[in-house]
């Protein structure tokens, strides 16, 4: 089955909201310790992990201790391996690479609405480059943001753990739905 492009971008609408959010505010933060907008789009293009970039901005100084970060980074991020052993033998070829790394709670969780539509590979990509592409633009946008407006960025962190249980409380309900109806 073809991914019609209305129905990702709808369906990726609730990341969108969240991504933008909450990659605006690590932007914002990140500008405030001395980031460029330069260095905040590379890191969110290649560190596709929100929990992770935040934590980072804790490192983000002179003489940080690299092997704490690394492990800090490795504890906080080792739920996404059992994410990745549910799709074992589900991605084939080098695509796959990208496929695993990509899968944050929101693209695991919107996984969910897919799973019985039998996707390629290809289509899997469009959907978690889609919402990479709203991290990566939320974390650029933030740091352009003057300084003086963002010294006191309160509360949007909270929008990704709504974002979270939204996708897992529509999972619960279209499995419902789907037991109904049987």
């Amino acid at each position: 089955m073809r991914l019609n492009t209305f129905t990702l971008i709808k369906n990726s609408l609730p990341i969108a909201f969240a991504y933008l959010i909450l990659g605006f505010t690590f932007g914002a933060l990140f500008s405030l310790k001395g980031g460029s907008t330069l260095e905040s789009f590379v890191i969110s293009l290649f560190c596709f992990a929100g929990a992770a970039q935040f934590v980072a901005l804790e490192f983000y100084k002179p003489h940080f201790p690299v092997l704490l970060f690394f492990v800090t980074i490795f504890i906080l991020n080792i739920r996404h391996i059992f994410y990745g052993l549910s799709f074992i033998g589900s991605w084939k070829g080098l695509k796959n690479i990208y496929l695993f790394g990509s899968l944050t709670d929101e693209n695991f969780g919107i996984s969910s609405l897919y799973r019985n539509h039998d996707l390629k590979d290809r289509d899997w990509i469009k959907i978690f480059a889609l919402n990479q592409s709203y991290w990566v633009i939320g974390c650029t946008l933030g740091t352009l943001v003057p300084l003086k407006l963002i010294s006191n960025i309160q509360g949007a962190d909270f929008s990704l753990i709504a974002l979270f249980v939204a996708i897992f409380a529509s999972s619960i309900r279209k499995r419902r739905a789907k037991h109904a109806n049987q």
